[in-house]
């Protein structure tokens, strides 16, 4: 009988930490069989409740990974160019030079719509008789920097890709002339446009091979007092690189 009133007291401070613990602590009053088996686990014949390893994997962090978005192809591309460019015969025999240019390029993987911007180049040299200047030695160089809006077709599949594309353009042309021993030379800078057709087709990942053709439409090239025709037709090869 002594042990009894020893017991109880220790009965009733056991009551009152657990009912303290569980009214403090919102979220453990919460976890209940009833909720853990409700989460994806399971009750036994005692009561007590599993959960399984794939409930607890396949939560907010999971959903998430799950619906993310797969990568978009690379659309921004620099590539370099080589080819061969067609001018008026004012520039005979000058007016067939290789041309050479550096290009950037972007497009929406979606439309399609886009944009270009490069430079060119072209030299040429001959020491024959110019219809023009007699028999003298002429050297003939342009630089151009061009830009405007690209249309790329099927931008966001592998394969073949067609372009459009038509912007401005503003070249720089110089011409030197030597003749017995003395050599002079005069430039101009004149303003056009041009427009631009051709076919880009991916040989990997990230590298793709192009052929595209464009028309120059722009000012005479006024040199040693002399209007020259500076519109032409190109063709050039391309080798261009996404990134």
């Amino acid at each position: 009988m002594s042990r009894v009133p020893l017991v109880l007291p220790f009965l009733a401070l056991a009551s009152l930490g657990c009912a303290t613990s569980t009214s403090s602590n919102p979220e453990l009053s919460r976890l209940s069989a009833a909720s853990l088996t409700a989460a994806g686990g399971s009750a036994d014949s005692n009561g007590w409740s599993t959960l399984e390893p794939s409930t607890v994997v396949s939560g907010p962090t999971a959903s998430a990974s799950s619906n993310r978005p797969a990568a978009a192809r690379e659309n921004r591309h620099i590539t370099v160019m080589g080819g061969q460019r067609w001018m008026d015969n004012d520039w005979d025999p000058l007016d067939e030079p290789v041309a050479f240019g550096l290009e950037f390029d972007d497009s929406d993987p979606g439309s399609g719509h886009g944009y270009e911007v490069g430079v060119l180049y072209t030299n040429d040299d001959d020491d024959d008789t110019l219809p023009i200047f007699g028999s003298v030695e002429a050297e003939a160089t342009t630089y151009e920097l061009y830009g405007g809006y690209r249309h790329t077709f099927r931008a966001d599949d592998s394969g073949l890709h067609p372009f459009v594309s038509a912007g401005l353009n503003v070249m720089y042309g110089e011409l030197e002339l030597s003749a017995l021993g003395i050599s002079d030379d005069d430039d101009d800078t004149v303003f056009g446009g041009y427009a631009r057709a051709g076919l880009l087709w991916d040989i990997g990942q990230r590298l793709r091979l192009g052929l595209d053709y464009r028309h120059l439409f722009t000012e005479d090239l006024e040199v040693f007092d002399t209007d020259f025709d500076s519109d032409y037709d190109q063709v050039m090869l391309s080798l261009g690189w996404a990134f």
